[in-house]
Order: C-alpha cells, then sequence, then structure tokens
C-alpha cells in the first residue's frame, strides 16, 4: 500500500463512528479489508480511546493462523508450526488451529502427526468439514502403509499364535506391535480383533474406544466394540451364575441395608457420542428397519413405506370389520367421523327426485362414504360384542 491510497483509507475510517471502528477491530477479518487497514484503525483507535482495546481470542488466534498459512506457502513450515503453537497458547479450544497445524505437518511429510491435529479438530468441532475430509484422506494413506508394515506383520503372527494355543507367543508379538502402533482406527480396531481372538475381551473393548476416538465415523469399530460389550456381558453372567454364596453372603445380599443402599453414579460417564449424541433421537416402527450398513436412523423412504404399511393395514381391518374397539371415546369418534363421512350419501334424495347433477358428487366422494359406512358397520360390531364380551379372534384391534 503507497502512502497515498493509505492517506486515503485513513480519510474514510476517520468519518466512521468509533463504535463502529471497534467492531470492526474486534471481527478482525482481513478478508474484508486491505492489507494495513486494521493497523491504520488500531492508530484511530489508540488516539481516540488511549488505550488500544484487546480483541477476542479467536480474532487474535486467526492473525497468527494467517501468518501461519503465508509461512507455510514460502516453505518456512517449522516457523509455521510455531506460530500454530502461539495461537494455540491464545486459544487452545479452537479448532481451526488443530486443522492448520494439521495441514502444516501434512506438508512436512508427517502424517502421523497431522493425524493428531485432524482428530483434534474434529472433537473440537464435530461438523468440520474440511478436517473430516483431510483426516480420511491422511488416514487413508497411513493406512495403506500400515498393510504393509512390520507392525501389521507382527499382529499376525500374534492372531496365528493365538489360534494355534500358543498365548505367550501371541503376547510378545503384540507388545512389540504396540510401540509403533500408528493412531489410525483401523490399527486399533486390528488390535482389538486379535486381543480378541485371545480371549482378551477387556484389552479388545479398549482397543475398539480407541479406535472410535480416533475416528467415530469408523463403523467396524462400533460393531465391534457392540458384539465385545455383549460377549463380556454373557462371560460375567456365566461367571456368577456359578459361584455360590456362603450363608453370610446370601444375609448380607438380603440384609435391609443393602436394599436400601444408595447407587453412586460415575463422575466421568461415557462421552455420548459412543451411542447417542445430541442430535441423536429414538424412533418407533418396525424392529429392523432403524439401521443401515455404516449408519443408523430413519430415511425419509423408510418412513414413507412405514407410513403405507398402517395406511393399509388400517384399511384392511375397516373392510374384514376387524376395526373395534372397547374404548368408548374411540367409538364415539368413529361415530362422528363415519356420519361426516357418509354425508355425501344425502344426494340420492335429490337423485331420486330427478336431479341428476348430484350423480357426479355422490360417485366422486364414493371413496368417503365408503370408508363412513365402514366405520359405523364396526362401531355397530364393536357395541354388539361389548356387552357378552364375546369378540371374534383377532377381530379386536384397540
Amino acid at each position: 500500500m503507497n502512502e497515498q491510497r493509505r492517506q486515503q483509507i485513513q480519510n474514510n475510517l476517520t468519518f466512521k463512528a468509533t463504535d463502529e471502528l471497534l467492531e470492526i477491530w474486534q471481527s478482525g477479518d482481513a478478508s474484508e479489508w486491505e492489507a494495513g487497514v486494521f493497523d491504520i484503525i488500531a492508530e484511530i483507535l489508540q488516539e481516540r480511546l488511549g488505550a488500544l482495546p484487546p480483541q477476542s481470542l479467536e480474532t487474535q488466534a486467526l492473525r497468527l493462523l494467517r501468518e501461519a498459512g503465508s509461512l507455510m506457502e514460502a516453505g518456512s513450515d517449522e516457523q509455521a508450526i510455531r506460530q500454530c503453537e502461539s495461537a494455540l497458547h491464545i486459544h487452545p479450544e479452537f479448532a481451526l488451529t488443530h486443522h492448520t497445524m494439521g495441514k502444516i505437518y501434512e506438508n512436512m511429510g508427517q502424517p502421523e502427526q497431522a493425524l493428531i491435529h485432524f482428530q483434534k479438530a474434529i472433537q473440537l468441532d464435530y461438523d468440520f468439514k474440511d478436517a473430516w475430509k483431510n483426516l480420511l484422506r491422511v488416514e487413508t494413506q497411513v493406512q495403506k502403509q500400515f498393510e504393509s508394515s512390520l507392525t501389521k506383520k507382527q499382529l499376525d503372527l500374534a492372531l496365528d499364535d493365538a489360534r494355534e494355543g500358543e498365548f505367550d507367543k501371541a503376547w510378545q508379538e503384540i507388545e512389540a506391535a504396540k510401540a509403533s502402533l500408528p493412531g489410525i482406527a483401523a490399527a486399533h480396531n486390528y488390535l482389538g480383533l486379535v486381543l480378541q481372538s485371545m480371549g482378551q475381551l477387556d484389552a479388545a473393548i479398549d482397543a475398539y474406544a480407541s479406535a472410535i476416538l480416533l475416528n467415530p465415523r469408523f463403523s467396524p469399530a462400533r460393531e465391534n466394540l457392540a458384539q465385545a460389550r455383549a460377549h463380556w456381558e454373557e462371560e460375567q453372567y456365566h461367571l456368577f451364575s456359578t459361584i455360590a454364596l456362603t450363608d453370610e453372603q446370601e444375609a448380607s445380599l438380603a440384609s435391609e441395608e443393602y436394599l436400601n443402599a444408595e447407587v453412586v453414579e460415575s463422575e466421568e460417564p461415557l462421552p455420548g457420542w459412543y451411542y447417542l449424541d445430541e442430535k441423536a433421537c429414538l424412533i418407533t416402527g418396525w424392529p429392523g428397519h432403524r439401521t443401515g450398513s455404516g449408519r443408523s436412523g430413519y430415511d425419509p423412504l423408510k418412513s414413507d413405506f412405514e407410513l403405507a404399511h398402517m395406511q393399509g393395514l388400517i384399511f384392511r381391518k375397516l373392510i374384514e370389520r376387524k376395526f373395534r374397539t372397547r374404548h368408548p371415546v374411540y367409538l364415539l369418534f368413529m361415530a362422528v367421523m363415519g356420519a361426516i363421512f357418509i354425508s355425501p350419501l344425502l344426494g340420492v334424495v335429490e337423485l331420486f327426485r330427478g336431479n341428476l347433477y348430484v350423480l357426479p358428487v355422490i360417485l366422486g366422494y364414493s371413496p368417503y362414504w365408503a370408508a363412513g359406512i365402514a366405520l359405523l358397520l364396526n362401531v355397530v360390531l364393536s357395541l354388539l360384542h361389548v356387552e357378552d364380551g364375546n369378540f371374534e379372534a383377532g377381530s379386536l384391534f384397540f
């Protein structure tokens, strides 16, 4: 920026109110302004207020991250990392800082360090799309390296040893593999599978949980974790069901002190996203139709299928005269709706008088008066059977 341009900008900013300048200063959005504008704003505010108010933590971090990006483009990756570390010191919970560090480490050829920061960025901001994109790309790269690594071969040997019953050798291979296990979900998931094959369910559960922490969207680890926990609970049930209690233990379990004991909840519960996060909800409906491969929840098509199924079921029950109930409120509602639906049949009187214009109306509303007749018929059948309580098998619907 030359001196003439700087003077022009300063003159324009001088006419702005102090509150407006403070808002611009606090936002720190350099993308909307020319280079050097914030220096001029700082001079004006310093002159008007006597002291320059501090910018927000996010604004200060963003300024350092912009400098880090420029340094990375210039090939000064080490200096860029130091700028990011300064930004982390100012604002430790800023996801964009970890994302920027991940990109720099990837540029430096250190994919595992990049993964650590992409994972941290996602933990701080689960909906950070760029962080997810970069995480999956770098994770795929590291996974390819893992497949041909010595660590993977050691785990393969441990799995073979476990299948042959040589658990001591398997443990030695596992301990050797752990020292160089990469921080990717696939590696920890595979470790869990090896441990589970050895019957070490507690250790396997920890490995699956670590895989989920590294990549919450890695569905194989979630499925394996659920299966391992089910096996663990089954083991515990069989273990405790075979233990014979002494007379003193049985008396203790039946004591008033035990029955009235207060249940103390853990102060560190499992993370909510292990199962359901704050955006998740439970949906009632057909069992087995809530989940798909690698995801859960209803999609619109399945919701439409269930709605159509319920509509068809109600219509079939009406026609078969099995849409019956004992509830008086439901009976009253059905009677009122039936009377409303058959109202178009009043046009039959006009038809007998020779007014043929009502015929299209009667035919057009035929689905409604047919449903009305079916409703009233089911009401009558319900009332006939309510007094003696003799309902036909399967005829009582609700």
